[in-house]
């Protein structure tokens, strides 16, 4: 048991953070056991007076009776709401913990994981969280309580009768700690199919144009339903064991309750026992008491071994290292140096994606690097930005290898424009600054410069528009220009374009390529481009091929040096610079 409820411990400081709620959740539940645990004894005064024929005392009964059940429902209801703020403000923050961490998460990590099943952890296990600490374990402590302040006062009021439920009590547990078990296996299956179908789902809605094109929608249903199916019959089983669990307790606490209660009313009649008419509707009102407390531990038992399978994922979750590092050199200088950089993903480690790559790329100057599809190009900015940082040979920004610089240091000091613009479904303006405190006069004269302040005077919010899921509202060509206008108003010392004109046409692209002149032309910028004629300019050309330089130069030099090069040219018309 110990080990099943060792994954709570990232709640408990928490709970300490939070303790003055947690007494006052606690209290309140103190309070309103002791209010329930007193109305079998209003009970049996009741009864008592009734059988007596005492009047005055049968009115005081139910009075005190009325004030404890007026006493009863508000220590209640405050300790609902204290656990229900307990269980939103905990799973609050475990939420901004979680997420907060997945985005610190290294590559390798994304590369091994779905992204819709990361959602699914940081929303449906979080979820089950809250249902524990907000309802499940308010319902345990207080139930407990009942449980161990009803046998009390069953022992006080009849030793006897109080023996005879203690023996069948075995027969009652033995069930619940058997289907407990097998419960929290089952949960844990079931959960296991919600988050795979969650993340199929993502894929398939994130990729809803190809889907469409390609006419997958039948076998996209086909793949999600037997997912469903799975997960229904996985549910399925849950539910029938919880049910198993439930019948037993019912029937088997019942049962006992009877039996033992007969053979108190027959002790009643024989008179040999002591014990009364009202002694017997106490005695009763206990047996109640326990009979639910038990059925409800049973249910509540069930839901923390379903949370506790959640928890053990949020934690292997939190578990997982970080990727941003703040120590190290602030970076001081911008010229770049690739020596004899090799590199293999992670998860593709019969495939040397870079072999003893080695350039160089100057400050105030364009580099360029081109090559098939394959290559490595990509590969190159993602070394560069310290998003995998195993790799053999020695990558130098300024005066300092990469391994010593600050990471986030090193990515303040980076504009990247990749040809997935990534647009998020916010205003225009918030997509452009991406949470920078930018001056009015900034982000106008960026839109101008990324040939995107016409556009926006279109728009009916202007820049305050929103433009949908994955920029959805906004052209490709749109989208990537406000890419551009991003790494414009970020103004950094090193910029990363890769294919950044890809979706433009060729006169937004000259012109865009003009503006860049000016906007980029102290900065170290590297380029990827497939089509030659946007890179004929650069001051220095690096032309790779499966993961290796073959040759670097100036256009003119490339084309009578470079076979490779030559033939890119060729095939693109590009026959002179």
């Amino acid at each position: 048991m110990v080990n099943r409820f060792h994954s709570y411990r990232l709640l408990m400081p928490l709970f300490v953070q939070y303790r003055w709620h947690v007494v006052q959740a606690i209290l309140a539940l103190f309070l309103a056991s002791a209010f329930t645990l007193a109305l079998p004894m209003m009970i049996k005064e009741i009864v008592t007076a009734a059988v007596a024929e005492d009047l005055a005392q049968l009115q005081t009964g139910f009075l005190v009776t009325l004030c404890v059940a007026l006493g009863l429902g508000v220590a209640s209801a405050y300790r609902f709401y204290m656990v229900s703020w307990l269980g939103e403000r905990v799973v609050a923050v475990l939420r901004q913990r979680l997420f907060i961490h997945l985005t610190r998460m290294n590559s390798t990590f994304f590369d091994q994981n779905q992204i819709g099943e990361l959602t699914s952890r940081l929303i449906t296990d979080t979820t089950l969280v809250e249902q524990v600490v907000g309802t499940s374990l308010s319902v345990a402590l207080r139930n407990f309580v009942l449980l161990l302040g009803s046998a009390v006062f069953l022992f006080m009021t009849s030793p006897y009768l109080s023996m005879l439920m203690l023996v069948v009590t075995p027969a009652v547990v033995a069930p619940v700690i058997y289907f407990a078990r097998k419960y929290r296996l089952l949960s844990k299956e079931s959960q296991a199919f919600i988050a795979e179908s969650n993340a199929y789902a993502n894929q398939v809605l994130s990729l809803i144009e190809t889907v469409r094109a390609y006419q997958y929608e039948a076998a996209a249903h086909r793949h999600f339903s037997g997912v469903i199916e799975e997960g229904f019959r996985a549910s399925k089983k849950r539910i029938w064991a919880r049910s198993q669990l439930t019948v037993m307790i019912m029937v088997l606490v019942i049962s006992a309750m009877v039996a033992v209660l007969w053979l108190g009313t027959l002790a009643v009649f024989t008179g040999d026992s002591g014990l009364t008419a009202g002694d017997i509707g106490q005695f009763f009102g206990y047996s109640v008491y326990i009979s639910v407390a038990v059925a409800a531990l049973s249910e509540v038992w069930g839901d923390l071994m379903r949370a506790s399978g959640a928890m053990s994922r949020i934690i292997d979750l939190l578990a997982q290292p970080v990727d941003v590092q703040d120590s190290g050199a602030d970076l001081k200088a911008y010229d770049i140096s690739f020596d004899g950089v090799s590199f293999i993903y992670p998860l593709r480690k019969n495939i040397q994606i870079l072999n003893k790559v080695s350039f160089e790329a100057q400050a105030g100057k364009v580099t360029a690097l081109v090559g098939i599809s394959g290559a490595g190009k990509s590969t190159i900015f993602k070394l560069l930005m310290g998003f995998y940082k195993h790799y053999e040979g020695s990558i130098q920004v300024g005066q300092s290898d990469s391994t010593e610089l600050s990471t986030s240091g090193l990515r303040s000091s980076i504009a990247l424009v990749s040809h997935q613009a990534g647009i998020f479904p916010m205003s225009l303006r918030e997509n452009i600054t991406l949470g920078g405190n930018y001056t009015e006069e900034a982000v106008l004269a960026a839109i101008k410069m990324a040939n995107i302040d016409a556009f926006v005077e279109m728009l009916p919010d202007g820049l305050d528009t929103v433009v949908g899921e994955r920029g959805v509202l906004l052209s490709e060509g749109q989208r990537q220009r406000v890419a551009l206008a991003r790494a414009i108003i970020r103004d950094a010392d090193i910029v990363l374009l890769d294919e950044a004109t890809n979706a433009l046409d060729a006169i937004t692209e000259e012109a865009i390529t003009s503006a860049l002149k000016g906007a980029f032309a102290k900065k170290t910028v590297l380029v990827i481009a497939h089509r030659l004629a946007t890179v004929m300019d650069a001051d220095h050309i690096v032309v790779l091929d499966q993961g290796e330089v073959q040759a670097q130069g100036t256009h003119r030099y490339l084309l009578k040096n470079s076979d490779i090069y030559r033939d890119i040219a060729n095939i693109q018309m590009i026959i002179s610079g």
